[in-house]
């Protein structure tokens, strides 16, 4: 029997360890729980609003009551007035030193209520206490002392209340103590004048109700959206972080076999170990080469635009001659622009230039400039780069193409990464959405700025700005020559050279 026993345990522990619950249960759960503490931290908040409104109560509270009590005194020649503010006082005292230890304190939303149950005995005792102030006339007060009186106290609630209206429980009771010890003090008398006097104080204590339920309902609302605004945002930048981390931790994991793969590929088309037999496999390599050579600047471009989000890219800045740069992205297009049957046009300055950057990053957004210009450019178009200094310093590079261009209104959406502008003329041009968005990542990275200027049918321009604190001094002070053709350097003499 033991035995059974134990194993019918065992097979109910395994059933209870397999079973989950569905995806529409556990989002149910999750929301639920972001819903409660939503409405924790909204009550923690309403709590310290209380505390931070009441400051200033409580301390006029003991100079409104010695005011009021000397007036009681002379009106009525009694000592109920001495013991009335004693008693104000004590309980404005009380009310101080627990605003004081909540100040020291700073309780997390967690430990809020606790705090807020003190302060609603004390806001009623501090009720029934005004409330009573009326008591003190009876001895000798005359009918008017009393509605000055009533005047008096009800303006007194009606100023406490509106500072206690973030938490409405505190100013519903602190009003009905009030209300509670004037009407039973007014009703007592049976006259006339003070039951109208009392419907005149019970008439402005509903209205303050009202206009205070209005106030709190108004401050739950704003403090329920700003909280669950910033919960949403938190959740996003942590799923955005996480995608982020996510990838670029798999930089290892991704390159490393497509690296091999390249690599073999290359051996194969180099028929490195003999000859491959039918001329078809170096056709297949080829294309095995190519698309793998295409699969790692992709992979290359996520990573470092995953590396830029999540904070993880760091630029190794030096002093770079920035000629040098780009002559170095327009020998690795040369061979596609002439394919494409597209012109290149550079114009070098007579000077070096020299920027203080993170140089792969630079030549990476150049090369990334340049072969977007070239792929949507269409034949016998050009596709051309200047430089300039602008009026404060910093340095402008202009790359600028006659190619299919975009309407100003899709120029957001091409800076977004993984989106494309799609449309008639761009369906047939293949990329990731990608090249763009990483160099304006790359250019904001230093500090600098990226835009562009398109119109469909006339061409795009592509504008970057390095600060001038990128720029060395010097760069580009002499005017440039004027534009005629010149031989390019020797490293890219075989450009294809207009004015």
């Amino acid at each position: 029997m033991d035995k059974d026993a134990a194993f019918a345990a065992g097979l109910r522990a395994k059933a209870g360890a397999t079973i989950k619950p569905s995806p529409e249960a556990a989002a149910s759960l999750k929301a639920a729980r972001a819903r409660d503490a939503t409405a924790r931290r909204v009550e923690a908040e309403q709590i310290a609003s209380l505390f931070r409104a009441n400051r200033l109560g409580v301390l006029l509270e003991p100079v409104v009551g010695g005011g009021l009590a000397w007036y009681l005194w002379r009106v009525t020649n009694s000592d109920l007035a001495a013991l009335w503010l004693l008693a104000v006082w004590a309980i404005a005292s009380l009310r101080g030193l627990l605003v004081y230890r909540y100040q020291q304190a700073m309780p997390p939303p967690s430990e809020a209520r606790h705090w807020g149950h003190p302060y609603t005995i004390g806001a009623t005792a501090a009720g029934l206490a005004w409330g009573a102030g009326i008591i003190t006339l009876w001895p000798g007060g005359s009918l008017l002392d009393q509605l000055l009186l009533s005047l008096l106290i009800a303006a007194v609630a009606a100023f406490q209340s509106g500072m206690m209206a973030s938490l409405l429980s505190t100013s519903y009771l602190y009003l009905g103590s009030v209300v509670l010890v004037m009407f039973g003090s007014l009703a007592w008398r049976h006259a006339g004048i003070h039951l109208l006097i009392l419907g005149m104080v019970v008439l402005y204590c509903v209205i303050l109700l009202l206009i205070n339920r209005h106030m709190n309902r108004l401050l739950v609302d704003a403090l329920r959206l700003r909280f669950e605004l910033s919960a949403a945002g938190e959740a996003a930048e942590a799923a955005s972080r996480a995608k982020s981390e996510f990838i670029a931790n798999m930089s290892h994991e991704l390159r490393t076999p497509l690296n091999a793969v390249i690599g073999f590929s290359e051996m194969m088309m180099g028929e490195m170990f003999g000859p491959l037999g039918s001329p078809r496999y170096l056709d297949y390599s080829a294309d095995i080469y190519r698309s793998g050579r295409h699969l790692l600047e992709v992979i290359n471009d996520i990573l470092d635009l995953s590396k830029v989000e999540s904070g993880k890219m760091e630029l190794t800045e030096e002093r770079i001659d920035l000629l040098v740069a780009i002559e170095a992205a327009l020998r690795l297009i040369e061979q596609g622009a002439e394919k494409a049957g597209v012109t290149l046009i550079w114009e070098p300055p007579p000077n070096p230039v020299h920027v203080v950057v993170d140089e792969r990053a630079i030549r990476q957004a150049l090369l990334n400039l340049l072969s977007n210009a070239v792929k949507f450019t269409p034949v016998g178009g050009e596709v051309g780069i200047t430089l300039a200094r602008d009026t404060e310093g910093g340095l402008i590079i202009e790359v600028r193409d006659t190619g299919i261009g975009m309407a100003p209104e899709d120029i957001p959406r091409a800076m977004e990464p993984f989106v494309r502008v799609e449309g008639v003329m761009t369906r047939h041009y293949e990329g990731t959405g990608l090249g763009l968005p990483l160099v304006k990542s790359l250019i904001t990275l230093h500090g600098g700025s990226f835009d562009l200027e398109s119109a469909p049918g006339v061409g795009t321009t592509a504008i970057v700005r390095l600060p001038p604190r990128r720029v060395s001094s010097g760069a580009l002070t002499t005017p440039p020559p004027a534009p005629v053709s010149t031989p390019l350097p020797p490293q890219v003499e075989n450009l294809p050279k207009s004015a």
